[in-house]
């Protein structure tokens, strides 16, 4: 899989990624070699609110606060901006995907990153790494 990504392209790694490697899941551990590595990850600003959202209700507000600063201080958030709103919606309507999913491939598009995902709405998508749950 790591061929896939070129010298210097950004990854954005996808709010299920994050909360599998909360939930020690194998696939979680699979994907912890990519949070680890040398990459340089980028996440959408939605991604904050679905991972942190995920972490208060299943995991506490003390586990959610922690993980959210180590996943803000690993990587770079990249705001909803209008263009990226914009690109969104022609996603959801194209794709008939969910307003978060196609914000988030929308970024990864405005970023020309590969996306990091266990999500199956991505898995035929040219610039996605797919790891099947």
């Amino acid at each position: 899989m790591e061929e896939e990504i070129r010298e210097n392209q950004p990854l954005l790694v996808d709010s299920c990624v994050w909360i599998e490697l909360i939930r020690g899941s194998k696939i979680g551990k699979t994907l912890k070699k990519y949070i680890d590595g040398d990459y340089d990850i980028l996440i959408s600003s939605i991604t904050i609110t679905e991972v942190y959202h995920y972490t208060l209700k299943y995991e506490g507000e003390t586990l959610a606060k922690r993980f959210l600063n180590f996943m803000i201080q690993r990587s770079f958030t990249i705001p909803v901006i209008k263009d990226i709103a914009i690109k969104a919606a022609e996603i959801k309507t194209e794709k008939k995907w969910g307003i978060g999913d196609s914000i988030i491939y929308a970024t990864c598009l405005a970023r020309e990153a590969k996306i990091l995902t266990c999500d199956s709405d991505f898995r035929n998508e040219e610039r996605a790494i797919y790891l099947k749950k």
